[in-house]
């Protein structure tokens, strides 16, 4: 059933109509049936721009799925791209509502069967489970990609309870720019000035919002279908990769959901990226795999896709590992469960005796015996400079590098080499009985492989903000020496650990850049008799996949020129001036490209991380992004400049950003905020 059948005719600017006036701007691709022919609908919503931004990604995979009897339909979000109102939010109760409304428009549309299906990655992911535990009457499957079922505890803002210092202001600074951009006057006309200055007058600081919900509070639980798995009805297809950040959300979706008639999960080597160009590959004929889905569960085909494996997931071999390692060595198999290091047939590797204390040798460090069976320690705020993004994209300089530098700061607790082979598959947990000298800590884990020549390679990890060690929702001070049974649960992985290779447990209390220091360097001790690591027990039905995933293809690419290339770096040094450490990070936006309809579009960005390595209160960064929209005599462009940083009692963020329409300023705005450090 994957070959292609039809013809495809696309539409680039249809106005959905909303309950509240708006209009928001779509872009179809309908199969060429005959006259009256309906077909089954398939929608992806998302903020990012579907006729040049988004055009090829949108083009290579909706041009595919259409060519096999799919109306396929993308949607800009309210407030973004060609569409109408303001985007104050990510997944706001308003977004899931506009959404809702689109699937019964597409399904009262007299080219539709009234079967509409959800699709989409990351934020299209995130919503396409937010949207199904609407339960809309017209919504009968989803398939979500690199997505979460917990906003607070699983997406960027916060990890473990500690502020996720990589990602929070940075993301607030892109989406505060791309909120900014303007609509496109060829699609929507003389109307894209209104759209265009609505958008800049009521843009929302995400950056102030999000640090004001510090705790998983209301906010948060809002749009977070953990909170009730049992509200999603619809057949659920959930697909990521181990590189990827978002993968738990997988496995829980796959135990939690049990209301729906089917659920199924596909989990590569691949960070976040569609899996049909998965980086580390290998990649998957990923597309093939969507249609199979949809044909059963929106066209009613009895092809067996209900029977397929619950889970299909790769094993990854040993790596020495790169920022840009493309291909992972592994095999695929399938399980019918994934298991925690808590449930039945675990194993508990002890510290001090199954895993032998090493304490750290870098001289910024602290470690020491304080008592029997009790070791303190204390890390070095540069701590971390061995992972670089928490989210890799594919780019060459995502990936982790090899960890000895950070080891050398941690306090690592390594076991002598396997005596057999060892295949870790689910979620490994650091138990720690510990304490703290001050009121507020953190524990960042890591879990390594170290090869007989001495070298480390991450498996995985996790973090803890020990005021948040009973709850994300009431997190408590530290009180000072005070021992605490804690948990901390590390990343769902899969992976082989050869014969001859050691396991290593590494402990830090700082992880910069991806977690914010806290106020004051505070140490912490272990008491080795009471701490481990627990490995969980081999996924239930396992064995190797029966049926392997044929090659990757999708529909040609739109002829898009690049006019100037991307060229994506990352380098650390020391400021000679303040000595401050610095590292420095650019992704180059989209390099400057012209699209078929003579759109030219460009951006470029760069970020700074800077802390000084004898004061957590010197950490900070700061992001400059531009952008600009062309047009024969129209030009839009934008800069904005933000800054993050802290004291004892705040974060303080700065933002300023600046708009112009063929060279003069439309749009300034300035503002710095103050937001009280709530236990970070």
């Amino acid at each position: 059933m994957n070959e292609r059948i039809y013809e495809v005719e696309t539409t680039p600017h249809v106005d959905v109509p909303m309950s509240d006036g708006k209009k928001l701007s779509a872009k179809i691709w309908m199969p060429r049936g005959a006259d009256g022919s309906r077909f089954p609908a398939v929608l992806e919503a998302i903020p990012y721009r579907k006729d040049d931004v988004c055009l090829v990604d949108d083009e290579v995979r909706f041009g595919y799925v259409a060519e096999r009897g799919y109306a396929c339909i993308r949607l800009d979000l309210r407030g973004s791209g060609d569409s109408e109102g303001v985007l104050d939010d990510e997944y706001s109760p308003r977004e899931q509502l506009d959404i809702c409304e689109a699937i019964e428009w597409i399904a009262s549309q007299d080219w539709c069967d009234g079967n509409v299906g959800m699709t989409g990655i990351s934020w299209s992911g995130f919503n396409s489970l937010q949207v199904a535990a609407h339960t809309p009457e017209h919504l009968k499957a989803i398939i979500t990609t690199c997505s979460t079922d917990d906003r607070y505890d699983n997406d960027v803002h916060y990890m473990g309870g500690s502020l996720l210092a990589f990602y929070m202001n940075w993301w607030g600074a892109i989406m505060h720019e791309f909120n900014v951009r303007p609509p496109d006057p060829m699609l929507v006309g003389d109307s894209w000035r209104t759209r265009f200055i609505e958008r800049l007058s009521e843009n929302t600081n995400l950056s102030e919002l999000w640090l004001s919900h510090q705790r998983r509070d209301a906010y948060w639980k809002q749009g977070s279908v953990i909170e009730d798995y049992d509200s999603i009805r619809c057949a659920v297809m959930a697909v990521g990769g181990w590189s990827d950040s978002y993968t738990d959300a997988i496995l829980r979706l796959m135990k939690g959901l049990k209301k729906t008639p089917c659920n199924q999960a596909i989990i590569g080597p691949w960070g976040h990226t569609w899996p049909e160009r998965g980086v580390p590959g290998p990649s998957i004929g990923y597309l093939q795999v969507c249609v199979r889905w949809w044909d059963k569960w929106l066209k009613g085909i009895d092809n067996g896709a209900e029977q397929d494996p619950p889970i299909r997931f790769y094993t990854q071999e040993p790596a020495h590992s790169t920022p840009d390692m493309s291909v992972r060595d592994g095999s695929w198999y399938q399980a019918d469960a994934f298991h925690t290091g808590f449930e039945d047939g675990s194993v508990e590797m002890k510290f001090g005796e199954t895993l032998e204390c090493e304490p750290s040798v870098d001289r910024e460090s602290v470690t020491e015996i304080t008592a029997p069976g009790h070791v303190t320690h204390r890390s070095a705020l540069v701590t971390g400079t061995q992972v670089d993004t928490w989210l890799p994209m594919g780019s060459p300089i995502d990936l982790p590098r090899e960890q000895t530098p950070d080891d050398r700061r941690s306090l690592c607790f390594t076991s002598k080499p396997l005596e057999k082979d060892l295949v870790i598959s689910g979620q490994p947990v650091v138990k720690l009985r510990v304490s703290a000298d001050g009121r507020k800590a953190f524990v960042f884990a890591r879990l390594c492989d170290v090869w007989p020549d001495g070298t480390s390679e991450l498996i995985t990890r996790g973090n803890l903000n020990l005021c948040h060690r009973d709850s994300h929702e009431f997190p408590t001070d530290c009180v000072p020496n005070e021992e605490y049974d804690v948990t901390i649960p590390l990343k769902n992985v899969s992976q082989r650990i050869p014969a001859g290779h050691r396991l290593r447990v590494a402990l830090s209390t700082s992880y910069w850049i991806w977690i914010w220091p806290s106020a004051t360097m505070t140490s912490i001790t272990v008491d080795m008799a009471s701490s481990g690591l627990i490995l969980p027990a081999p996924p239930s039905g396992l064995e190797r996949l029966r049926t392997t995933f044929e090659p990757a293809v999708n529909a040609p690419a739109p002829a898009m020129k690049q006019l100037r290339s991307m060229h994506p770096y990352c380098r650390r040094f020391v400021d000679e001036e303040t000595g401050d450490v610095v590292y420095r990070r650019s992704t180059d936006g989209r390099g400057d490209q012209l699209t078929p309809s003579g759109m030219r579009y460009w951006g470029n960005e760069h970020t700074d991380y800077r802390i000084n390595p004898d004061d957590p209160l010197t950490a900070s960064m700061s992001t400059v992004r531009q952008s600009g929209f062309e047009r024969p005599g129209w030009r839009i462009t934008s800069k904005l400049e933000s800054k993050m940083e802290c004291d004892m009692d705040d974060f303080i963020v700065t933002t300023h950003m600046a708009v112009a329409q063929n060279g003069k300023t439309i749009h300034d705005e300035a503002l710095t905020v103050r937001i009280p450090r709530d236990f970070n």
